[in-house]
């Protein structure tokens, strides 16, 4: 194995951009790490492109823009991992003797699947600029479909959104898991990422366990 360096990088600022195409988000920042490694484009002998929900062949498309198309691609899908899964492939495709020097991609546009964006929460802010989280996500109400809260931006109050949609599912509160409960603490005090509960929920679900609480 070979010591394996970065000697380029390039981003774009995060950010929602409602009317740009996940292929003219990636090129802009490949380009800019392309420069500041300061080597000729064709020096680069294979691309590894991480991405969750970009659809296929996102690497070629984004290389394609830039009309290095005819070298391997690689592209990864592994969830909130797919970028690192992708620099990982490319450390040991390098660190292998396979190639010198591969270009890794990380690119997302996060939307409802067939188009449209999940909730607009006008004139509000998130609580980071990484993944731009609410400040919380819980089944509040208790009807176990969740609600979120969002600050406004001036930080002069807070907004809860929930669903206006009508079910006849009924089961136990979400918070009645030990599991969901827990993690809707640590938002508040570690890490802010919305909880899942300690069983499946959604398609093809079947009925929960009965919540073992015991009132003293």
């Amino acid at each position: 194995m070979k010591g394996v360096s970065v000697i380029g990088v390039g981003m774009i600022p995060f950010g929602k951009y409602p009317d740009t195409n996940i292929t003219d988000l990636g090129w802009p920042a490949v380009k800019a790490a392309i420069k500041d490694s300061g080597i000729d484009a064709r020096r680069i002998q294979a691309v590894y492109s991480g991405t969750a929900r970009g659809g296929a062949m996102v690497g070629q498309r984004i290389m394609g823009r830039l009309g290095l198309a005819g070298l391997p691609i690689v592209n990864v899908e592994n969830a909130c991992s797919s970028s690192s899964s992708a620099m990982a492939q490319g450390v040991m495709a390098v660190a292998s003797g396979a190639y010198d020097v591969v270009l890794v991609i990380g690119v997302e546009k996060l939307t409802k699947f067939g188009g449209g964006t999940l909730q607009n929460c006008t004139q509000c802010a998130s609580n980071n600029g990484t993944k731009s989280t609410p400040t919380l996500t819980a089944d509040l109400v208790g009807d176990w479909r969740e609600e979120i809260i969002w600050r406004e931006s001036n930080n002069t109050g807070l907004r809860l959104y929930t669903t206006t949609n009508v079910t006849t599912r009924r089961i136990y509160t979400l918070m009645h898991d030990p599991q969901y409960r827990m993690q809707v603490s640590a938002q508040q005090t570690a890490y802010n990422q919305p909880p899942h509960p300690g069983f499946h929920i959604g398609s093809g679900m079947v009925a929960p366990p009965n919540p073992d609480i015991h009132a003293r």
